[in-house]
């Protein structure tokens, strides 16, 4: 049985877990894998009060071979609201090249604690989920992450990731279903005149609360990039076209479409040249397209292209010359039908 796996770009032109911190352990060990688990501290704790740590077994020690997989601070919170720290819990990112936009934050929900008030340079926020994310105002190379309260007293800070950017990643554990268009590549005979979209459905889960966080600081959104694996090769792609969860935000159905739909919103200025040949005139408007042998190269006069948008421009030359214009797996195809 064939095993697939979605990919969703959150942000493709981020550089990724590029993160350097002062007052913190295990820092190297950051990865969207992780996960955390009640770990001992001597910080003694009332358990009436959900307070500190306490010896009834759901706490367990930190050692060499089980440490912990994030990176924790050193100063406990205060044992009364709102819960502080004596000493600034700061962790600084930092990119050279100036393109740091987002912050994504995946707290502990094992241990159950989490900022509920942080800094991120001169901005101060509240949160109330285990993952909190933010779009900066705009790109920087560097900028300072403060925890200002915690949501328990009497406890360290606990931080499973914190990245920049991300690449949401779905497999047989978290791909509740998946169905997208694949008959352009298989028969033909379904194909109309013009420009073919293919689209799709796939559904998720999202127990931890990352999409409902991404989507409500508008990182999570229409057009992100969108790859499709069949045992672990790429099979197709396509970009995000809607988004809808149900009531409780732990199931997401994302509706997927062919790039080349954003041709519509493209406009296209008409252009002065010689008389040319229907392939150039197709090259202009999609340079890296790929002809089928049959296409005929039939000459076109100068006055052909208008101004308009360079779907309504590739229609008029499908219609022309009796074609169909498609992508698969990012590769724009060209076909005649008759």
């Amino acid at each position: 049985m064939s095993e697939w796996r979605v990919e969703i770009d959150v942000d493709s032109n981020e550089s990724k877990n590029l993160v350097t911190a002062s007052g913190y352990e295990n820092l190297g060990g950051l990865d969207k894998l992780n996960t955390g688990f009640k770990g001992f501290y001597f910080s003694g704790g009332d358990k009436s009060k959900n307070e500190g740590c306490w010896l009834d077994g759901s706490f367990k020690f930190f050692d060499a071979k089980n440490p912990y997989k994030g990176f924790t601070g050193k100063t406990l919170s205060s044992t009364t609201y709102p819960y502080t720290f004596a000493v600034d819990q700061i962790i600084t990112l930092s990119n050279d090249t100036g393109n740091i936009s987002q912050v994504i934050i995946r707290f502990d929900n094992i241990a159950g604690e989490y900022a509920t008030k942080l800094q991120i340079g001169n901005a101060i926020y509240y949160n109330y989920s285990y993952v909190f994310s933010t779009k900066l105002p705009e790109p920087v190379s560097s900028i300072n992450i403060k925890i200002l309260e915690w949501s328990k007293p009497n406890s360290v800070v606990k931080i499973l990731t914190l990245t920049t950017g991300l690449v949401l990643n779905y497999d047989t554990k978290n791909l509740k279903g998946i169905k997208f268009s694949n008959k352009i590549a298989s028969d033909l005979s379904a194909v109309k005149f013009g420009i073919n979209i293919q689209d799709g459905l796939i559904s998720v889960l999202d127990k931890e609360g990352l999409l409902s966080s991404l989507n409500g600081s508008d990182l999570f959104h229409t057009g992100l990039q969108v790859k499709i694996y069949k045992d672990d090769e790429l099979f197709q792609q396509f970009i995000t076209d809607s988004l809808s969860a149900n009531t409780f935000n732990t199931k997401w159905d994302i509706t997927i479409i062919d790039d080349i739909t954003n041709w519509e919103d493209q406009q296209f200025n008409n252009l002065s040249y010689e008389t040319r040949t229907l392939k150039d005139i197709l090259r202009i408007l999609i340079p890296d397209i790929v002809f089928d042998d049959n296409v005929i190269d039939m000459t076109i006069p100068n006055s052909f292209l208008n101004t308009g948008t360079k779907w309504s421009n590739i229609q008029k030359c499908c219609q022309l010359g009796f074609l169909s214009i498609y992508k698969i797996n990012g590769v724009i195809y060209c076909k005649r039908l008759i």
